[in-house]
């Protein structure tokens, strides 16, 4: 994990536009941030978001709480403790 004050997410200017349904996928659902990141840029951009789909979730850093103002449904294929 990277949590320094330089990152940022990026879509291309194209890549979504207000017909577009997006699904956001990342392998490592922690913080949320940068599910948080996506779901903003696709908003932004007029687009809708289907769904968010992760690979592992790490439940005890309470993401979904923190992206539940998104009302995205997110789904997980397994949770780990840290």
């Amino acid at each position: 994990m990277c949590y320094d004050d330089c990152r940022e997410v990026q879509m291309h200017s194209e890549a979504v536009s207000a017909l577009s349904k997006v699904l956001i996928v990342d392998d490592f659902l922690v913080s949320g941030g940068t599910i948080a990141a996506g779901l903003n840029l696709v908003r932004q951009a007029g687009g809708s978001v289907a769904g968010v789909a992760c690979v592992v979730e790490a439940p005890a850093w309470k993401a979904r709480e923190r992206l539940a103002e998104f009302g995205s449904p997110i789904e997980t294929l397994a949770t780990i403790t840290l």
